[in-house]
């Protein structure tokens, strides 16, 4: 796992627009709060630059730092698989679309989340086959299968 997590939800900052945006981020299926176990959006980093402006570009900067190390240690190409990735990412690393369900809802999602990233530089993306989480069942996993290849 390589976003930024504490698996804790914090309150929002008082009269923050950052921590308390006016609209809610879709996750799991369900409209969630920003800050829902993850480091508030009005932390600061280094240079007065807020959680909420450098979030992504955490896992793209690690994916980067990756990339370079398996570069001078091997001397070869290496292959790198991220969570978590930013605009231009496709560079360093090929992109998972993280935990998903075994349901027909989520091979669906996954068929349009996999292509968007196209328009993000990342070519190299794929799901869980046949679903993370849940009870797959045959025909599920065939069709996610027949879909992935």
């Amino acid at each position: 796992m390589n976003e930024l997590s504490n698996f804790n939800t914090s309150s929002p900052a008082p009269f923050s627009t950052l921590d308390n945006p006016p609209y809610k981020i879709n996750n799991g299926g369900s409209r969630r709060p920003i800050n829902e176990r993850t480091v508030p959006a009005s932390a600061m980093h280094f240079g007065n630059i807020t959680e909420y402006d450098a979030h992504n570009l955490n896992g793209y900067l690690e994916a980067r730092a990756t990339h370079a190390a398996l570069i001078k240690a091997t001397g070869e190409r290496p292959f790198v698989l991220s969570r978590s990735t930013f605009i231009g990412s496709g560079k360093y690393t090929a992109h998972w679309t993280g935990d998903n369900e075994a349901a027909w809802e989520d091979l669906a999602y996954s068929i349009s989340s996999i292509l968007s990233f196209a328009i993000f530089g990342i070519p190299m993306v794929g799901a869980d086959i046949c679903g993370f989480g849940g009870n797959t069942n045959e025909e599920l996993c065939r069709c996610w299968i027949q879909v992935s290849t």
